[in-house]
């Protein structure tokens, strides 16, 4: 077969190697019960289902964690869809770089995703692998609809933001794996603390593609934020 014209092999990168302290609580958010299955096993399970030529899921986990939750739910992560369990590192960026070194040499593209974003948008996730085939990297994030404000300090308003062409970065983040590491080998040379996967693209000087994500694609990390995947996860059972 063409190389060329051969399916896009993906491998998926899950970071749950996170602390969750805005959650509160003595679980870490990956493990909390949503439909009583951890919310790392609901993604798990969609990214299994909804995402073609997906051949692993490198799961990042918190060292912290390996003997406790991990151990505990380690049978229902793996039916899940997990093919590793790699231990991260103190920043997103580290974890981040974890994974991609878990990650097979035959993939084409990697996609990262954050383990408590249990309900993307399939459809979206799909374009973003396209996309980032075609153009390198692409990621899912929302233009900005509310007004913004910067703080002046003190609680008090110092100025209103222009939201013109601002958007709100989402995951999953898609890129080629040649690029990505590229991106990550330069970012680690200039000492560059990025914040989200997309950034080690955009400092290179390489361009990330903007797909349209979803509302419902909201990161879990308050406890009202539990309640609202808990209702949204009721919905989805009733309509399937």
């Amino acid at each position: 077969m063409n190389p060329a014209k051969r399916p896009a092999v993906i491998s998926a990168v899950v970071v749950a190697a996170g602390k969750g302290e805005r959650m509160g609580g003595d679980v870490p958010k990956p493990y909390l019960l949503l439909g009583g299955l951890p919310i790392l096993c609901r993604t798990l399970v969609r990214l299994q289902n909804q995402i073609l030529g997906l051949r692993e899921i490198i799961v990042v986990i918190r060292p912290e964690d390996r003997e406790g939750e991990v151990a505990r739910w380690r049978r229902q992560i793996e039916a899940a869809g997990a093919t590793r369990l790699v231990d991260g590192g103190p920043t997103r960026m580290e974890s981040v770089e974890a994974g991609l070194h878990a990650v097979a040499e035959e993939a084409d593209l990697v996609l990262i995703h954050d383990a408590v974003r249990p309900f993307f948008p399939p459809a979206q996730a799909r374009e973003a692998c396209r996309a980032a085939l075609r153009v390198g990297g692409a990621i899912l994030a929302l233009p900005v609809r509310d007004t913004l404000k910067r703080e002046a300090g003190e609680g008090l308003i110092g100025e209103t933001v222009n939201r013109t062409g601002l958007w709100q970065a989402q995951t999953p983040q898609v890129f080629k794996r040649d690029v990505l590491l590229s991106a990550l080998k330069k970012a680690k040379a200039v000492g560059l603390k990025a914040s989200d996967d997309a950034q080690l693209l955009e400092e290179a000087g390489l361009p990330v593609q903007l797909v349209m994500g979803s509302v419902a694609n909201f990161k879990i990390t308050r406890p009202e934020d539990l309640e609202l995947a808990e209702a949204l996860f009721t919905m989805e059972m009733e309509r399937d």
